[in-house]
């Protein structure tokens, strides 16, 4: 078991110790990565069923966040082109995955259903 690191955030005028995000780590090492579109590419085509529901539990968040001078959903492409034309396609492509995810639990069921109801004919 990984034992997480503590960072202060300046909160309130404030020091508070807290989990330090693993995102300067692990995004030098992924966004260098030449094989990073290939992987997500493969994920898309071959690893969308295996989507758990603590991954969307952990993402509904950032899906939900409005901007809060407006009111419009800040996890859009549109608003991410805005710091980085290759975030609006990740960003994309993450609620993309989420909806999937949420569909594939209606209509796999189904499908299921439909498969014994004719292989008994």
């Amino acid at each position: 078991m990984v034992m997480p690191t503590f960072k202060n955030l300046f909160i309130m005028k404030q020091d508070i110790p807290f989990i330090a995000d693993s995102f300067d780590e692990y995004s030098k090492a992924t966004m260098t990565n030449n094989a990073f579109l290939a992987q997500l590419f493969d994920f898309s085509n071959n690893e969308k069923d295996n989507i758990n529901e603590e991954t969307i539990e952990l993402l509904e968040p950032y899906l939900t966040l409005k901007i809060p001078s407006t009111g419009e959903d800040a996890f859009t492409g549109q608003v991410a082109k805005k710091s980085s034309a290759a975030l609006e396609g990740m960003c994309v492509w993450a609620a993309a995955m989420s909806d999937y995810h949420k569909q594939s639990k209606i209509v796999k069921p189904k499908l299921r259903l439909l498969e014994i109801k004719t292989a008994s004919l």
